[in-house]
């Protein structure tokens, strides 16, 4: 039996977890955050366990956002001069980049108009992929799926017309685009969104295939799984950086200081790796994005899907609206971001920039749901929850196969910002092909290099 150590408890590597234990490897699982089960503080977790417990798939998550590549995504190359305040994407200022933040943000920048159409295509193809795999395991597993407040279908609400029809456009290509709800169906259909209409924030709306679920109740029930499967969890357990022979091949990792030697390791750390990955090809292509949540009531018992609202405008431009229940009651959950916090490796997030986004996400529920923000106005700032997921330059996420000495392999995921949920059957699938020596696709398309060779050397 391979014994394999998973490193980062986000939810890309627990369903991966779980496609190993049925393929019967010997899981040990690391995190450096505390038992979730032991309710700690959300600042003390990482981003599954630590923003809002809510998920979203749809066929365009983590998309590219480079306007070379997008109609919806206006004037991103001038989006890292400014803080967010000031209509930016950076939450400090320019001047206070380091050397490798720069260098990410030239990366970003160099990105071709080309290479931008191949790589939102390649990101929307891996979306529709994981989504037959991931009605495959509702089918295979439909125990995992109960109890997690899963909803389906996603009502897309775009303010400007032109970005309705772009949209509209490219969801009829893709195939997930189910139909087309005219303003006067809207309003019949949902009342609640008249004060929007008065506002001239409802330029197109449509229905498109996708889900909703309660993410960290969904992880509880995977971890639950796997401990019955015999799995090894260690909490508040610290990974540092991998060693490597001679030959190239990785001979052990560092946890708590000790050099640890499995037959298998997969590592998914998340937007703080900082310099752990700095023998691997890897290396400073992790960065971190900022995402927000505000939670409202649901007092609309018409809404029966979760929603993503597109407005005009870069800061909070995209909010997922998820409706879950909780503590029996329904509530709205309103996620958005769009913030560069570069490659800290702790949080050094300015409370004035934070603000920024919160400010914008609670433009969306006023003039969306203006019944249920002044109802949540006494609270609404002692319910926010922030996160920082990790992306990269390409808007592409990571998948790194290095040789051990052992026969095995080492692997790195990450960087798919928004997509990590929706794309995570799939990545399990490439994980699992290649532990057992197989090819797969994803080795190609989310090669770290794929844009450009990265040094196989640190950097201070």
């Amino acid at each position: 039996m391979k014994k394999t150590v998973v490193v980062g408890l986000g939810v890309v590597n627990l369903v991966s977890a779980y496609f190993l234990a049925r393929q019967g490897h010997q899981l040990v699982l690391v995190d450096k955050a505390p038992n979730p089960f032991n309710r700690p503080h959300w600042k003390e977790q990482g981003c599954t366990f630590g923003g809002e417990n809510v998920r979203m798939y749809t066929y365009t998550e983590a998309d590219n956002y480079n306007e070379k590549g997008s109609q919806l995504y206006s004037k991103m190359d001038e989006a890292f001069n400014n803080v967010i305040n000031d209509n930016g994407w950076l939450i400090r200022p320019k001047a206070t980049l380091n050397e490798n933040e720069r260098e990410w943000i030239e990366d970003f920048h160099s990105v071709t108009p080309a290479d931008a159409v191949q790589y939102s295509e390649d990101i929307y193809n891996v979306n529709i992929q994981s989504g037959q795999l991931w009605r495959k395991w509702m089918n295979e597993a439909p125990e995992l799926f109960e109890g997690v407040d899963l909803a389906e279908g996603i009502l897309r609400i775009y303010s400007e017309s032109s970005d309705f029809r772009a949209a509209q456009k490219l969801h009829n290509r893709l195939g997930s685009l189910d139909r087309i709800l005219s303003t006067a169906e809207v309003l019949e259909k949902y009342p609640l969104f008249v004060n929007a209409d008065e506002k001239d924030m409802l330029g197109g709306c449509m229905m498109v295939k996708g889900f909703t679920l309660k993410v960290q109740d969904f992880c509880k029930k995977i971890i639950r799984h796997l401990i019955a499967e015999g799995a090894t969890f260690r909490w508040d357990t610290e990974f540092s950086g991998i060693q490597r022979a001679a030959s190239g091949k990785v001979s052990g990792i560092i946890i708590n200081g000790e050099l640890e030697e499995y037959d298998n390791y997969l590592l998914s750390l998340g937007a703080y790796a900082g310099t752990s990955l700095c023998n691997t090809r890897t290396n400073n292509q992790l960065h971190g994005v900022l995402g927000v949540w505000l939670t409202i009531p649901n007092l609309y018992p018409e809404l029966k899907h979760s929603m993503k609202i597109h407005k005009l405008g870069r800061v909070g431009e995209d909010t997922n609206v998820t409706l879950i229940q909780r503590d029996g009651k329904p509530v709205l959950v309103l996620g958005s971001g769009y913030g560069y916090t570069g490659n800290a490796v702790k949080n050094k997030i300015s409370n004035s920039e934070l603000e920024g986004i919160f400010e914008s996400v609670k433009h969306t529920a006023q003039t969306y749901f203006p019944k249920a923000f002044e109802a949540a106005a006494s609270y609404i700032d002692q319910a926010k929850k922030y996160c920082v997921r990790s992306w990269t330059p390409t808007g592409l996420g990571i998948f790194e196969a290095i040789p051990a000495t052992g026969g095995g392999r080492l692997i790195i995921t990450g960087g798919n910002n928004t997509g990590g949920f929706t794309q995570s059957p799939y990545i399990a699938d490439a994980v699992r092909n290649v532990l057992k020596g197989n090819s797969h696709p994803l080795k190609s398309l989310f090669a770290p290099n794929r844009m450009k060779a990265s040094a196989d050397s640190c950097i201070s």
